[in-house]
């Protein structure tokens, strides 16, 4: 496998993007694409390494609680590599969702047989990111403190290979 200082290939004054490590098909709640479409489209760009990174959220107040499918994600991976193994890398990822709140249901992940595992911030107390209500109740300022304050939890809980969504707090202004 080539090194992530290959991974963008410079082609004159352009770059080709030749990996995307965070993609979320139907086995993710907000995927929209099934794999097999998502594989062909990054053949047709000329991708050689992509990785699916379902969601996998154990709070009970997202709407993706519940939603994620080991077994049939594994399956259609196998059926992905089966298919395009020759053409293109494709890596079993997960995204979890608040790993320090959720320990024993991260490990439990862990042993499972994923390339990569990212640990992510999707809640700041009860408000999802990105809700409305969360900039309602409070300051931007207060927002940013908190969704870092959890971000470090999360990773000095650490486990996973890669944090994402690091700047995932945005303001309409």
């Amino acid at each position: 496998m080539d090194t992530p200082r290959q991974w963008i290939i410079h082609i004159g004054r352009k770059l080709k993007v030749i990996a995307d490590m965070h993609i979320h098909s139907r086995f993710s709640v907000d995927g929209k694409d099934d794999m097999m479409t998502m594989c062909r489209a990054a053949v047709d760009r000329g991708m050689r390494y992509i990785c699916f990174t379902e969601h996998f959220d154990m709070n009970p107040r997202d709407y993706g609680f519940g939603y994620f499918a080991f077994k049939k994600f594994s399956e259609a991976i196998d059926m992905a590599r089966d298919e395009f193994g020759g053409t293109i890398s494709i890596l079993k990822g997960l995204e979890f969702g608040e790993p320090h709140l959720y320990p024993k249901e991260f490990e439990t992940m862990l042993k499972k047989d994923f390339d990569v595992i990212l640990g992510a911030v999707h809640w700041l107390g009860q408000f999802l990111i990105g809700q409305k209500e969360l900039e309602e109740n409070f300051g931007q300022e207060e927002i940013f403190e908190k969704y870092y304050t959890e971000v470090l939890k999360a990773t000095r809980f650490g486990g996973f290979d890669i944090l994402a969504r690091q700047s995932q707090v945005k303001f309409q202004s």
